[in-house]
């Protein structure tokens, strides 16, 4: 599937979509999770000084793992999670994750490709 940015902060998709309701509880009840479990994941930040141009969204691991803690003991909403440290510890000091979604996708076309 393609997913493209459009103007006005709206994406389109090319391909095969479908949506369903999914249990959010047991999601979201282990943070962060790691980019390479998700099943789709778009990042992407549009360029200031040009609109076409789009720059890698950058992961801070203190921010996240602060903001985490911060929620955890002042949001009731994320009293109960549990902080993955693991996880945590995969995500970058400051720089981009987009080099580890390319080796996702990279391994699973290629995994379809042996399998037919």
């Amino acid at each position: 599937m393609s997913v493209y940015r459009l103007c006005g902060d709206q994406n389109r998709y090319q391909g095969n979509v479908i949506n369903f309701l999914q249990d959010v509880q047991e999601f979201a009840t282990k943070l962060p999770q790691q980019p390479l479990s998700l099943d789709m994941l778009v990042i992407c930040h549009q360029s200031a000084n040009n609109l076409e141009l789009f720059r890698d969204f950058r992961v801070h691991r203190l921010k996240v793992a602060c903001t985490l803690l911060w929620l955890k003991e002042n949001n009731c909403y994320y009293s109960d999670i549990t902080i993955d440290h693991e996880a945590l510890q995969s995500l970058p000091i400051d720089g981009s994750i987009d080099g580890s979604i390319d080796d996702k996708i990279q391994k699973n076309l290629i995994s379809k490709m042996k399998m037919t």
